[in-house]
């Protein structure tokens, strides 16, 4: 058989060493906690407490224990992706996002603590967006709206509908009120050449003044509305 030679690249994960704010640390952390442990995770603040070895959670700050325990109240500072933030910043991070979690209990050189007045560093590494391929001019092409094309979605139609007007062949012993307050309504009337139109409906059976209003537009596009009353004894 012949020899077979397998090549494989190590694929770089997300540290603190990726970020110059932070070249002073060591280059192995205190303790580090994979994101997968993370997972799940509503509140990142509140899973962290009891997994962050060396480490005292106290009115809202994270303290490196052993100096928390002497009276050194100098809180640990927050770095996400490199960057020093707030501690309420912590929840707002997606916790199936993030490659690590390292905690520096010691700042050897002393530059992070005391560019940032901290005592500790705790950094979160999120994990980098993958890389897509390159596409071609051609493809990309292909991507764009074309000018001589036109996308629509047809919206169906609409059933049309007619305005109920009462029915009177029933048999007169059916004796029930009209108490419409509506009594008439046409969307399409149309009048001849002299202008005129006829339509025939039913008054309610109240008694009293009725009022008409009739709009409506000819083939110029003029407006016309008129308004009158009748009384119904």
């Amino acid at each position: 058989l012949k020899d077979v030679n397998i090549k494989a690249a190590v694929v770089p994960k997300v540290s603190h060493k990726d970020y110059p704010a932070l070249s002073g640390l060591s280059q192995i952390a205190d303790h580090e906690i994979s994101g997968d442990r993370l997972k799940g995770c509503g509140l990142l603040i509140n899973c962290l407490q009891g997994m962050l070895a060396g480490v005292t959670f106290a009115d809202n700050n994270f303290y490196v224990s052993r100096d928390y325990n002497q009276g050194k109240k100098v809180p640990m500072g927050i770095f996400i992706n490199g960057m020093n933030v707030d501690v309420n910043q912590i929840n707002t991070l997606d916790a199936n996002q993030l490659e690590s979690v390292e905690v520096f209990l010691r700042d050897d050189l002393g530059l992070v603590n005391r560019a940032n007045n901290v005592n500790g560093v705790i950094v979160f590494n999120q994990k980098k967006a993958p890389k897509g391929t390159k596409i071609s001019k051609a493809q990309l092409m292909d991507m764009l709206p074309k000018y001589y094309e036109l996308t629509f979605s047809p919206q169906g139609y609409n059933k049309e509908k007619q305005f109920y007007s009462p029915k009177y062949d029933v048999p007169a012993s059916m004796n029930r009120n009209d108490l419409r307050t509506t009594i008439y309504w046409n969307p399409k009337v149309v009048t001849d050449a002299t202008g005129n139109a006829s339509f025939e409906y039913y008054n309610a059976d109240g008694k009293g003044q009725y009022k008409v209003i009739i709009e409506g537009i000819d083939a110029n596009g003029n407006l016309g509305r008129s308004v009158f009353k009748y009384l119904v004894k």
